[in-house]
């Protein structure tokens, strides 16, 4: 894990490649303007200007976060937030994944919603530890294991400025 905290602290300006339009328009389809929000590593917060009761946390410090916490030592009143943004959040193998999913799951109301990215492939770097891939079997069973509903899974593939082509998983979960 240790492995994966500093590429992420090395990262601060470049974490998220996902074309912002894309997933702007995913976040507003899924939330409403006045819902209660965290986003969950949320690096430049860069939804706070569109969702006014968003709190944005993040376990590295990209001075734009609200709270600089981990999941697991983030405090939320338990069933008191209507969703949570979590685009490429779960990390690790899938202990460690379960556990911060059960834990975000806690601070939210029944009915809630989370929006979802995950790679569908980890990254080449770390192909050598054991981390969790989030492909449609692994999301279905995810999705089962918490007793959550989901919503379509739509593959997002787009190439970064280096040539390097990602592919990614966009869904919606509701408590």
């Amino acid at each position: 894990m240790n492995d994966l905290v500093d590429h992420f602290s090395k990262q601060k300006s470049t974490r998220s490649s996902v074309p912002r339009s894309i997933l702007l328009d995913f976040v507003q389809a899924t939330f409403n303007k006045t819902d209660k929000i965290v986003d969950v590593g949320c690096a430049k917060n860069v939804y706070k200007q569109y969702f006014p009761n968003l709190i944005g946390i993040d376990f590295v410090d990209f001075e734009e976060a609200d709270i600089v916490v981990s999941i697991q030592d983030a405090v939320f009143k338990q069933s008191s937030l209507d969703g949570a943004i979590c685009f490429g959040v779960f990390h690790g193998n899938k202990d460690s994944v379960y556990k911060d999913i059960e834990k975000v799951l806690s601070w939210l109301k029944p009915g809630a919603k989370i929006a979802m990215r995950a790679r569908a492939k980890p990254l080449d770097k770390f192909s050598s530890i054991d981390h969790f891939i989030w492909n449609n079997t692994n999301i279905q069973r995810t999705t089962d294991f918490f007793n959550l509903k989901i919503s379509t899974i739509e593959d997002i593939t787009y190439t970064r400025d280096n040539g390097k082509v990602l592919e990614n998983k966009v869904w919606v979960w509701t408590k």
